[in-house]
């Protein structure tokens, strides 16, 4: 498939975004969405309200980008208009949902039953807002956890995980939990620096691994290849799979 495995450089970290202001009832919010849009990151809700979440190498490392700018940006909200991405393999139109996705930052404190409105404020020709490009430093990520076996399907991922909390729980320490909820077709996270960085690791580690299990013909659609963030979902996580660029 022509994916190799690659270490991490600065420069896989770049996303261009636009930042664009509204106001709200006590005074101005800023929204941050890439520019251009991410087209190999899809959300999708189940229809048992789990989510997940497929993304390839060059997309996955941007979308770790904007969750380590969400640790930085404590007043932003950062959103990812993934409902109109192209649909990722293993898409099951009968169980499954398109959704976009919004960074929330607890500091925030951010209401998504405001959501509606400001995205259409937010999508207005009208407010055209600033383009830039930001590249935050790879100092930002924590250190890498112990290293999961790939291509595993969920059930065994959830054994797996369990166990190694239990022989080794030092190595399995997280942040705080990150809080969900869904409106307005969009999925929010609401979480601390700690917990967006915690993602952004885990995705990254997802960009490393996955593409030399997929080269030597180990990738699964819908098979669960790594985890975005522990007590994010019903089951204990959202489920992030690694998968070939399916956008070109």
């Amino acid at each position: 498939m022509g994916e190799v495995k690659a270490a991490l450089v600065q420069e896989d970290l770049r996303v261009r975004v636009v930042r664009r202001r509204v106001r709200t009832g006590k005074g101005e919010l800023t929204i941050v969405r890439p520019e251009p849009r991410l087209r190999c990151v899809a959300l999708y809700r189940q229809n048992d309200d789990e989510w997940r979440m497929s993304v390839d190498r060059p997309d996955g490392r941007r979308l770790a980008a904007l969750f380590l700018l969400a640790a930085r940006s404590s007043h932003s909200l950062i959103h990812l208009p993934t409902r109109s991405a192209a649909l990722a393999p293993a898409f099951d139109d009968e169980h499954e949902v398109p959704f976009d996705l919004v960074l929330a930052p607890r500091a925030l404190q951010f209401r998504p039953g405001h959501w509606k409105r400001l995205r259409q404020l937010a999508s207005s020709r009208a407010n055209t807002g600033s383009v830039t490009s930001v590249s935050p430093p790879l100092t930002d990520l924590p250190e890498s956890g112990p290293e999961m076996p790939l291509g595993l399907w969920p059930y065994q991922y959830r054994e797996l995980m369990a166990r190694q909390q239990r022989e080794q729980p030092s190595n399995w320490q997280r942040p705080p939990r990150i809080q969900d909820q869904n409106r307005a077709e969009t999925l929010f996270l609401t979480g601390d620096p700690m917990d967006y960085r915690a993602a952004a690791r885990d995705l990254v580690d997802l960009t490393v691994y996955g593409p030399p299990h997929a080269q030597v013909g180990h990738f699964i659609p819908g098979g669960c290849y790594y985890h975005i963030c522990r007590d994010l979902g019903p089951w204990d996580g959202a489920h992030v799979e690694y998968a070939p660029s399916w956008v070109r």
